[in-house]
């Protein structure tokens, strides 16, 4: 290994808890490494940052070159990321964008999301912490079109939102296939299994799927969540439960769930985040080969239509139920959109994506 990268995020990863926020930057480390680059890690508690931010000052004094700093932002505001959530070290991350800009070394940071800018983050946040925190998060802006080269997003349709920054130095970086999980089980007529894994509540609201599921002969849906979540919400669907089995499982675990499942679901209302929202859950799906039952007008639905993954239907009952019917009486169409996904995972592996960073950090800003 001879390329060197810095990789940066502003928090310390909590393996126990399987979010996007904690896996991707896990991925794309493994990623950067399987395409050659010795990397530089600073993660972790403030104190641990410092300690490798300064080791990387010393490095660079003596001459130790660097292709770019690769970082991933955190859901919460840079300033507030230790535990206490206190802005304490003000300076400590956004120092190292500072001398990676004074030494040429090209700066590219993944903006992982930007609820904060919508009317239901108004709905589950208190005014005082929502005060706050948007006064952090606009800080994070300011100092990245200060000091970042690039801005990677999961999704180019977000764009829009980030104002002063220029459209050219903006990249869709989405995310990616773990690796090729496909279980090939045969379609039986007349004999549809569902698969949903992820929240339930707000944004996340499953309520017109279990209507619909609940209503049908032959389907089975096996939904996944967190058991904490489903403490929360589950006075909600209790009246729909009929053809449905909840589950609180992960990593490994999933695996006998994809395997008898034959299509996951993508579904929920229509609102304007959904409009640009790339979830880490619809490139697991792909990576199992099931195809997709998605809501049009979304980020994920229009990917969905693009690459003839699966169906794009209205996030309402009787859509779900007559796609549902039609799948019941074609069961073909499951394996065609499997073909079909089958052929796009090269092209959306995580390996893809770590060379997607190098080639614009190192190509596009000489």
């Amino acid at each position: 290994m001879n390329k060197k990268a810095i990789f940066h995020i502003p928090f310390a990863i909590n393996e126990d808890w399987p979010s996007a926020s904690q896996i991707r930057p896990q991925k794309m480390i493994e990623a950067f490494r399987d395409i050659g680059y010795d990397l530089k890690i600073v993660m972790g508690k403030a104190a641990d940052r410092k300690k490798t931010i300064n080791e990387i000052k010393k490095e660079i004094k003596m001459g130790k070159k660097y292709e770019f700093l690769y970082s991933e932002s955190s859901t919460m505001p840079t300033l507030l990321t230790e535990w206490h959530h206190l802005p304490l070290h003000p300076f400590l991350d956004f120092s190292l964008f500072k001398l990676c800009k004074k030494n040429k070394i090209p700066v590219g940071l993944f903006y992982r999301d930007i609820y904060w800018m919508f009317d239901q983050y108004k709905k589950d946040v208190s005014l005082l912490k929502r005060m706050i925190s948007i006064l952090f998060y606009r800080y994070d802006l300011k100092k990245y079109r200060k000091f970042v080269n690039i801005l990677f997003f999961p999704s180019n349709k977000m764009f829009k939102y980030i104002k002063n920054y220029p459209i050219s130095r903006m990249y869709e970086l989405p995310p990616g296939v773990i690796k090729d999980k496909f279980f090939y089980k045969k379609i039986k007529k007349n004999n549809i299994k569902l698969l949903y894994v992820g929240g339930i509540g707000g944004l996340y609201d499953i309520s017109k799927i279990l209507i619909a599921v609940s209503t049908m002969k032959n389907i089975k849906l096996y939904v996944c969540t967190r058991k904490m979540e489903w403490e929360v919400y589950k006075h909600k669907y209790r009246n729909y439960l009929c053809n449905v089995e909840i589950f609180h499982i992960s990593g490994k675990e999933l695996d006998n769930l994809y395997k008898k499942s034959d299509i996951a679901l993508a579904c929920f209302d229509e609102v304007e985040y959904r409009n640009f929202a790339m979830p880490m859950k619809l490139f697991e799906y792909l990576s199992y080969g099931k195809p997709i039952i998605a809501s049009k007008n979304t980020a994920v639905g229009d990917f969905v239509k693009k690459y003839k993954i699966g169906w794009c239907i209205p996030y309402k009952e009787n859509s779900i139920k007559k796609v549902l019917e039609n799948i019941l009486s074609k069961p073909t169409l499951i394996t065609n959109y499997r073909n079909n996904s089958k052929k796009i995972i090269v092209d959306n592996t995580w390996i893809s994506r770590a060379e997607r960073v190098s080639q614009v950090l190192t190509s596009k800003l000489k």
